[in-house]
């Protein structure tokens, strides 16, 4: 079952760079007015009691701003400010802008300076993160959609170097999807930013091991799945 989770996870990810592939307007933009209803009851009893003052002071929170992007340069540039709902003249303004591999980020309170975020590196500095200070930033790093883009990107490419290229469908014999599954095997044991994904990952479960020996399973798992089901039709 975890298999088979993973090798659908691996086609979502395989398949999300053509999803956003489609034609757009250059620019657009979003105003935004959010405001928060977070129930503090609905967390575990060891942390109910300090999640009740975290809810609390949360709720009587609103997020609001505009949010400005590009397709043709993929960038962005986020204004916004987090206020009491009740003391709107009381907030915290900041600005986030850049492109998905490189974000600055500024605001009052670090008297206007600008940091700069290297999001290249970022899982690379989650993963240490954990493993020296014990801070689960790897949960953040993994839900950052450029960093699981730039891991998969290899298994993307990989999939015309096995199946060549074609308009719309075609029909995967066993011999290209075995092609495939030594990619695949390949790049699980020698890509630097795939296995630092799985090592993020591995890194705030529960069983670390049981994610890395089914990722490494999941060639052979495919050569499986071929032999019992013949040839797969794959559409572009």
């Amino acid at each position: 079952m975890i298999r088979r989770t993973l090798c659908l996870l691996l086609a979502l990810m395989l398949l999300l760079p053509a999803a956003f592939s489609e034609e757009a307007e250059p620019a657009r933009r979003l105003d935004f007015n959010l405001q928060f209803s977070l129930n503090g009851n609905a967390f575990p009893v060891g942390y109910r009691l300090r999640a009740r003052g975290y809810a609390e002071l949360i709720n009587r929170m609103t997020l609001h701003g505009s949010l400005t992007w590009r397709k043709d340069t993929e960038s962005f540039d986020l204004n916004a400010a987090l206020c009491y709902t009740d003391k709107p003249d009381i907030g915290i303004h900041f600005r986030l802008y850049g492109i998905p591999g490189r974000l600055f980020f500024t605001s009052p309170l670090l008297g206007n300076e600008t940091i700069l975020l290297n999001m290249y590196a970022f899982l690379e500095f989650s993963i240490k993160a954990k493993s020296i200070l014990g801070i689960n930033l790897p949960w953040l790093a993994l839900l950052y959609p450029f960093c699981t883009q730039q891991s998969f990107l290899a298994l993307w490419d990989s999939l015309n170097s096995a199946f060549g290229s074609f308009s719309k469908s075609a029909v995967v014999s066993q011999g290209q999807i075995r092609t495939l599954s030594g990619i695949w095997r390949d790049l699980l044991q020698n890509n630097n930013n795939l296995n630092q994904w799985i090592t993020a990952l591995s890194a705030v479960v529960s069983s670390p091991a049981l994610i890395e020996e089914e990722f490494s399973s999941l060639p052979d798992y495919l050569l499986y799945s071929v032999d019992i089901g013949g040839e797969r039709s794959y559409d572009n």
